[in-house]
């Protein structure tokens, strides 16, 4: 931080009604409300609520269609994905190339009068930059180093180093761990921790979710503000749906009681009518004057308490609607899994031995040995670069190993990438995974889509117009809605681009594989949800250029 840096207020930001319509047409805020003055909120909200376009709209970088945002103090953004420029260097992504420039030619006595003005307050800008380079676990790189030359969990770091050069109050982060390794994570991790301002974070990570203090929840165009942690607010979401679902029994019960009642009251009045003409026919005086008089009024009476009830049975409707409309779908997804199991002793897949190059370099130092035996889970874990991706590839048969043996025993493999590549974007969801030729009918697969959430028309949606989360289903039902299953599952990164509700459904559809499971995941929650105790780490195998 600078010095002398002059106390400022205690940082605040107000979201008044803010809405958005997108340049398509599609109402993404509707009249969004809330305010946040600290120390740290989740934005939560699936894939497509608008968790990102509300951050953009906070800092300043993209205009409301309606609303206003007061803001006290200074924001700093770190957007989702960060632009890596042509030809940059680390102090160009920093923003302080120019400052840079200039205290060198003030070193080198060639500087002008403008220099001095252009780098009043900024004296110390080399000292800043490499302090946060060091804070952020950068340390080693250089302020001239290529951009090229950066994983990508150093970008994200480097691009959090340059928002907080400026000195923010309050920090805005849009998934700032997707696509982070390990370290890269856990220095990020520790920076949310330390760091004392005001905090708004969009993540789907559950363990950086578990370190804020509020969750701003995205819904159907609203936000609303829980003032309890992520496991508190989870465990009274589930208490509000649980009400909610009691309400709606109630209420048709309520509608059920009205509906029998106003038939019990029409079928009295029925038998009271018949009933009272009888007598009047039987009466010698009344004249037939005086009986239509008086079934005018019994009918008149019928009419009335038939309003009555209709009104009741109304409002029991709307009662209804109103209790229907509070319950939220459920996460879980039920797939009838084929299944294959393994012997649990035998060796489903073994490396001897084995080692494989990009050009002339060797990708490990040393050449990689392990098995997975029977329906065991196996994480591989490893710093980016550290070809973690490269033996998903190997194993499929992508790739051929310079040397060593692969030996992959399961009679069916299938490899499921974060970018769910094994489907065909131009084809529907029913398309993808109904094969015309196979031994799965049309009708069998339509009503496994169902219990997927692909109703009705839903089977004839593209793969492209698909959200994340509807991909992640349309991939496991093309899996699973087979005769053969597989016996092993190549998951690479496979959560990190779905909302937490995505997660939850691929954690639920994956408990009742037999097969074994091989997988590439940053995200602990995830490994330990799907019990993939055993782990392979690259880290000891890494060339020092990885």
């Amino acid at each position: 931080m600078s010095k002398n840096k002059a106390k400022r207020p205690n940082p605040k930001i107000a979201a008044c009604d803010i809405s958005y319509i997108a340049p398509d047409g599609t109402k993404v805020l509707e009249a969004t409300a809330f305010t946040a003055n600290g120390p740290s909120v989740a934005l939560l909200g699936k894939n497509g609520s608008g968790k990102t376009t509300l951050l953009r709209i906070l800092a300043g970088d993209l205009l409301p269609t309606g609303g206003v945002v007061a803001v006290k103090g200074r924001v700093g953004y770190l957007p989702q994905k960060i632009a890596r420029g042509e030809g940059l260097l680390v102090q160009d992504q920093l923003g302080a190339a120019e400052a840079l420039r200039d205290l060198t030619l003030i070193d080198s006595g060639d500087a002008s009068p403008e220099v001095f003005e252009r780098l009043e307050g900024k004296w110390d800008i080399r000292e800043r930059c490499l302090n946060l380079l060091e804070r952020m676990g950068l340390g080693k790189l250089s302020l001239s180093a290529p951009l090229a030359a950066l994983s990508g969990g150093e970008i994200v770091r480097l691009a959090l180093c340059a928002v907080l050069l400026k000195e923010p109050d309050i920090l805005l982060l849009d998934e700032p761990t997707n696509n982070l390794d390990r370290k890269s994570r856990e220095k990020l991790l520790d920076f949310v921790s330390a760091w004392k301002g005001l905090k708004i974070i969009a993540t789907h990570d559950r363990q950086l979710l578990g370190m804020l203090d509020a969750v701003a929840e995205l819904y159907e165009g609203k936000c609303t503000l829980y003032r309890m942690k992520y496991p508190e607010y989870v465990n009274y979401r589930k208490q509000m749906n649980e009400s909610a679902k009691c309400k709606v029994e109630e209420s048709k019960k309520h509608l059920a009681e009205d509906r029998r009642t106003l038939g019990v009251v029409l079928d009295r009045r029925g038998h009271q009518t018949a009933a009272a003409e009888r007598r009047a026919k039987k009466d010698l005086g009344v004249t037939r004057v005086k009986l239509a008089s008086a079934r005018s009024k019994g009918e008149a009476t019928t009419s009335k308490l038939r309003k009555i009830h209709l009104q009741k049975i109304e409002a029991a409707r709307k009662a209804l609607k109103l209790a229907t409309s509070k319950v939220r779908p459920e996460n879980r997804i039920e797939i009838d899994i084929p299944q294959d199991p393994v012997p649990a002793g035998k060796k489903i897949l073994e490396f001897t031995d084995v080692n494989a190059s990009y050009g002339e370099r060797q990708l490990w130092n040393r050449p990689l040995s392990f098995y997975v035996c029977g329906n065991a889970r196996m994480a591989i874990i490893g710093p980016n670069g550290s070809g973690k991706t490269t033996i998903m590839r190997l194993l499929c048969g992508k790739l051929v190993p310079d040397v060593g043996k692969i030996t992959v025993a399961a009679k069916r493999v299938v490899y499921l990438d974060q970018f769910l590549e094994y489907l065909d974007p131009q084809k529907t969801v029913l398309e993808n995974v109904w094969q015309p030729d196979g031994e799965v009918s049309e009708s069998l697969i339509r009503t496994r889509l169902a219990r997927l959430f692909f109703r009705r028309d839903a089977v004839h949606k593209k793969v492209e117009c698909l959200s994340g989360g509807e991909k992640l289903r349309v991939a496991l039902a093309k899996l699973f809605c087979v005769k053969d299953p597989p016996q092993l599952l190549l998951l690479d990164e496979p959560t990190n681009n779905l909302d937490l509700d995505s997660c939850e459904q691929l954690e639920s559809a994956l408990e009742g594989f037999k097969g074994a499971i091989l997988v590439i995941s940053h995200d602990y929650e995830f490994l330990s949800s799907i019990k993939a105790d055993d782990c392979f780490d690259l880290t000891p195998y890494c060339n020092e250029e990885n």
